[in-house]
């Protein structure tokens, strides 16, 4: 589906992706249609459970099969008087 929806964009060259997975993390067909995609430069991860071992695989992945660096992370408290947060991570190539 990524591939498709790149290609409806146009000359478009350099995109910005913004994912939020359930809690297992992207699937690998997702993690490896982002990483193909070079005219992604940029990729926001919104993560709710960003210690599940699928997350922490999904940004091994970014950063090695796709050329990923992890540049900011910021946690934002959606659920205030609750111990959940979530993570927003920017990653460019």
């Amino acid at each position: 589906v990524v591939p498709e929806v790149i290609r409806g964009l146009g000359m478009s060259s350099e995109i910005v992706a913004v994912v939020n997975p359930g809690r297992s993390g992207l699937h690998e067909s997702v993690i490896h249609a982002l990483c193909a995609t070079k005219q992604i430069q940029q990729l926001i991860y919104i993560s709710c459970k960003a210690d599940n071992a699928n997350t922490l695989q999904n940004f091994v992945q970014l950063c090695h099969e796709g050329n990923f660096t992890l540049r900011k992370v910021s946690p934002v408290d959606l659920f205030p008087h609750t111990t959940h947060t979530e993570l927003v991570l920017l990653f460019k190539r």
